[in-house]
């Protein structure tokens, strides 16, 4: 964990793009509608069912990603003679990597480093560059802008890509 970044509890600003939007306004009418059967104010962005606060993010996390089928099954201790196997279902998800999937969607974006930062709330470039590792899609992404390079050269080269050795 880096000290530095897990005592940024600063404030952020993020743009309130159409999709966020949509969820947040779909959030808002669930909570008028538990309102108005309560018959009272429920202060809460999410809440559950009844109104209450979520309690516990990692419990609430951990139900969200198995009903969203990012799970595995998992064995609980040794069956005992004649019963079936206990299992338990475990996420593979953690909350933190939706952090490092926001980095790389900031990146392919081509969004400036600065802003990116800004809007994750990473303080300094070792720290961002972390999380801005290149995943199997961008590669392929950089391929294929590389392969469309290629072709784009004049008949000289005819898009062959050239090995280099030192």
């Amino acid at each position: 964990m880096e000290p530095e970044e897990s005592k940024n509890r600063e404030g952020r600003q993020f743009p309130l793009v159409p999709e966020l939007r949509a969820l947040l306004e779909a959030q808002r009418t669930r909570v008028e509608a538990i309102q108005k059967k309560a018959k009272r104010i429920i202060p809460w962005v999410f809440c559950g069912d009844d109104g209450a606060p979520v309690g516990d993010f990692k419990k609430a996390w951990a139900t969200a990603c198995i009903k969203a089928g990012l799970f595995q099954t998992v064995p609980l201790g040794e069956p005992k003679a004649g019963e079936p196997q206990k299992t338990r279902k475990v996420p593979t998800r953690i909350f933190h990597d939706t952090r490092r999937t926001a980095v790389r969607s900031l990146e392919r974006a081509s969004i400036p480093r600065s802003a990116a930062m800004k809007l994750t709330g990473h303080r300094t470039q070792s720290i961002y560059a972390r999380y801005a590792t290149a995943d199997e899609a961008m590669l392929r992404e950089a391929g294929v802008k590389l392969a469309s390079a290629g072709e784009s050269k004049d008949n000289a080269s005819k898009g062959k890509v050239i090995a280099m050795e030192r």
